[in-house]
């Protein structure tokens, strides 16, 4: 009867999960930097292939993650007051957040999930000193509460470090781990010589104590944490407790380019050194050239009569040069072997990648752009359930980073402080066909707030941007600019009896109402 080996204490667990999830994230990752497996339906191809020394990676895969996370940008994270602000864009210049920031959205798009570490900085005299780093998920994971799948319990962290044995003469691997809770952080090392991938190969962190002397048991420090938060906080693509790599759905179709790539390649190289036949003619003897061959090249196996080649593939006795001449006797006919058509597997790898845009819902000119890249209204029908994707990537991170800003300024000494986080718009917006159809929505009338929240900023910006004195200003004489072109065509249709004079002054009124109550620069 097999013993349960179910893990009972957090570090068990911890380790265990982190076991589980690691094959997956390495299959991600392998994925994106384009180190592919190479999947071949009949062993002799694999050989032939190899026997050509490619080594190719047409990647088409990363292009998936990078669309996504090259539209993710934290535009502004605002504190709730002028202190908490200065101190928060000092955080954000200390820990290089403005490239930091976009690779630990990148890792989250990777792996599915992404951690940062948020806490005091080590060292530092200055408690309102922050380090905020990203953490690879291969080696951090949080676990969720059991009851709660949103809540989570704590978060493991294992590391190891090398050092040089004192009695071995050889270096050797200490395991380490950290267990993150709302109010303490467990520090935990491995066993002399164990594989650290059990709860039973750790001890308690051994530390001196305080005099020095050494005289003091091991014991475990138990670090306190008297900010009532898990200091790593979970970047994660979806709204369950792990994500999903933002390339995962298209894993099937790399391989199948990949494969396509490799056959193109090979064919390219038959195409240019073909491979050639020889018919020998009936009844010819060909026993004196292949003893002479067979002399040379190959030995007789006194066990079985077979030959080997002693100095590889015997060589061909014939020179390909401009000039030479072939004697070929007792030969009827010579000719060559057509390779493939190369417009075969390109156009296979069009078609894959055709349908990996539409699986991973991203523009195909992210992945092939050298066709016709639509703009305007064309554009946006295209990326609809791309810009989707990404303002839900926007939501899930923008949480977390709410998260992350309001816990750094926490431990800088502003309790209670609330940070609003900003990204730029997740549809393309730069190009001209939009902004004209900004312009000619608002010639016919549409206000601005309404054209510009169409064109994919949020309403608090374009508030903001409706409260600036120029903005104002241009709004207001934009409108006096369309009255005069509507008074002068109404004194022409009032003459002509199709309006009437009420009616004009109606408008106006209206018009100029607006103007007088429109927002002010105060």
């Amino acid at each position: 009867m097999a013993l349960d080996q179910t893990p009972t204490t957090d570090l068990g667990k911890g380790l265990e999960a982190l076991q589980k999830a690691c094959p997956g994230y390495e299959k991600a990752n392998n994925y994106y930097c384009g180190a592919l497996p190479e999947i071949f339906a009949d062993l002799r191809l694999r050989a032939a292939i190899q026997r050509t020394g490619l080594s190719l990676s047409l990647n088409f895969s990363h292009n998936v993650v990078d669309a996504v996370s090259d539209r993710l940008e934290l535009v502004s994270y605002t504190a709730s007051d002028d202190v908490p602000n200065t101190v928060l864009t000092e955080i954000w210049d200390d820990n290089q957040l403005g490239l930091q920031a976009p690779n630990a959205m990148r890792k989250a798009g990777i792996f599915g999930d992404a951690y940062v570490l948020v806490w005091i900085a080590d060292g530092a005299e200055d408690e309102r000193r922050v380090k905020i780093r990203y953490q690879d998920p291969r080696t951090v994971r949080v676990v969720y509460a059991d009851d709660d799948p949103l809540t989570p319990a704590y978060a493991i962290k294992r590391w190891d470090e090398d050092y040089a044995h004192p009695l071995m003469h050889a270096t050797q691997t200490r395991h380490y781990v950290d267990l993150y809770y709302a109010d303490r952080i467990e520090h935990y090392e491995s066993k002399p010589g164990a594989k650290g991938d059990r709860e039973e190969d750790y001890i308690p962190s051994t530390v001196a104590d305080s005099d020095g002397d050494n005289d003091a048991p091991p014991h475990g420090p138990v670090e306190d944490n008297p900010f009532g938060e898990i200091p790593i906080k979970h970047l994660r693509t979806g709204a369950d407790c792990y994500g999903e790599p933002e390339h995962a759905q298209v894993y099937s179709a790399q391989d199948a380019i990949h494969e396509a790539v490799l056959d193109l390649v090979t064919t390219l190289v038959y195409s240019g050194h073909p491979q050639r036949w020889r018919l020998l003619d009936a009844g010819a003897d060909t026993s004196q050239s292949t003893a002479g061959d067979e002399a040379f090249y190959t030995y007789a196996l006194q066990s079985s009569g077979d030959t080997r080649p002693i100095m590889g593939e015997p060589k061909s006795q014939l020179k390909s040069s401009p000039g030479s001449l072939w004697e070929l006797t007792n030969t009827k006919a010579v000719g060559q072997f057509d390779a493939a058509d190369s417009r075969t597997f390109l156009d296979t790898i069009n078609a894959v990648l055709r349908y990996m845009a539409l699986i991973s819902n991203t523009p195909f000119s992210r992945l092939d752009p050298s066709g016709v890249v639509p703009s305007g209204e064309a554009l946006r029908t295209l990326e609809a359930p791309f810009v989707r994707k990404v303002r839900n990537r926007q939501l899930a991170y923008g949480a977390v980073w709410q998260e992350i800003f309001e816990f750094a300024l926490k431990l800088a000494g502003h309790d209670g402080a609330t940070v609003d986080v900003r990204w730029a718009p997740a549809a393309s917006t730069d190009d001209a066909d939009t902004w004209n159809l900004v312009q000619a929505k608002q010639a016919s009338g549409v206000p601005a707030a309404i054209t510009l929240m169409e064109a994919g900023y949020d309403a608090e910006m374009v508030g903001a941007w409706m409260k600036d004195s120029g903005f104002v200003l241009n709004q207001k004489m934009a409108a006096l600019v369309q009255l005069g072109e509507f008074l002068a065509s109404a004194a022409t249709a009032t003459a002509a009896g199709v309006i009437g004079a009420e009616t004009v002054q109606q408008v106006i009124e209206n018009v100029v109402g607006d103007l007088a109550t429109a927002p002010s620069a105060e």
